[in-house]
């Protein structure tokens, strides 16, 4: 299916997992039909779509329509350390101005400026299957994260950035321990290697500012 690098980026981390996931089917059916008109059973039978979400299919909808979920721009490579700051953004921005349900049909209407901002960027293909392998959702936006810069072989990432982009409030050990490790571990199933370093200190501790995560091919490694 087809995913915008931005809205990986810029949505509010304080989306459920069942948001999210909404979002990415409504935002993928809605560029391959832009009338305004979309099927409710087609939405229902979409590859990325689950018996949960399924069961709070209305729910759901009422909780994004008209409500602002996305946020400015923060690269996670800004600042310079020491002197780097990452604000916590609140959204500002309504991404599905109208979603209503009328039958089997949903009126959807998307903030035109938003979508122009996405498509600057870019799409990546994603797929649908590996939505459903991840296990639990920091490992799904980490993932999608990850896939917005993997053309690039390299990224490296303001830790402050990544624990608000996950929407977590833990040490940055904890963040290794409890996140980065899983998530290469997780990424190591799928057939992925991933590789972190710590830019400017020898060890995990308290005061590590960025990251540097690379994709690790088996060219590579071999080399």
């Amino acid at each position: 299916m087809k995913v915008y690098n931005e809205f990986v980026n810029i949505v509010t981390p304080e989306l459920s997992k069942h948001e999210f996931q909404l979002c990415l089917i409504l935002l993928e059916m809605y560029y391959f039909n832009n009338s305004g008109i979309l099927s409710m059973p087609e939405i229902k039978n979409h590859p990325l779509m689950t018996v949960a979400l399924k069961n709070n299919i209305r729910k759901v909808i009422n909780s994004l329509n008209g409500r602002k979920i996305v946020k400015k721009y923060q690269d996670p490579k800004s600042g310079i350390a020491p002197y780097f700051k990452i604000e916590k953004l609140q959204p500002e921005f309504v991404l599905f101005e109208k979603l209503n349900v009328s039958g089997k049909i949903l009126e959807i209407k998307i903030n035109e400026k938003e979508l122009d901002y996405y498509n600057k960027y870019g799409m990546f293909d994603f797929d649908p299957s590996l939505f459903h392998k991840l296990d639990n959702f920091n490992l799904i936006k980490l993932y999608m994260w990850y896939r917005t810069w993997e053309t690039i072989g390299n990224i490296k990432c303001n830790v402050e950035w990544l624990k608000m982009y996950l929407d977590i409030n833990v040490e940055t050990r904890s963040l290794n321990d409890k996140y980065i490790k899983e998530f290469k571990k997780a990424m190591q199933n799928i057939g992925v290697n991933i590789k972190t370093e710590n830019l400017y200190e020898k060890s995990w501790t308290n005061s590590i500012v960025y990251l540097l995560i690379s994709v690790v091919t088996k060219e590579m490694e071999k080399n």
